[in-house]
């Protein structure tokens, strides 16, 4: 018998989290020297806000993506 799985609840992010979020594709891209710290404190993004971890996750997880697809 197949079990379901759950599909994974959508982070809980600002709507100006979520456009940074989408921005990090095209910073890793025109980027590709530096790192995620780098660039997070070249272009003076904050993780301070409530939800500052989730956010700090997404924009890293899509940062690597990024890269693994340049690299590749």
């Amino acid at each position: 018998m197949a079990t379901k799985t759950k599909p994974k609840p959508r982070p809980k992010l600002t709507l100006e989290q979520m456009e940074i979020v989408g921005q990090m594709n095209d910073i890793s891209f025109e980027n590709t020297k530096l790192t995620f710290a780098q660039v997070v404190e070249k272009y003076g993004i904050k993780f301070t806000e409530k939800n500052g971890k989730l956010f700090r996750r997404e924009c890293r997880q899509i940062f690597a993506r990024e890269r693994k697809g340049i690299v590749s």
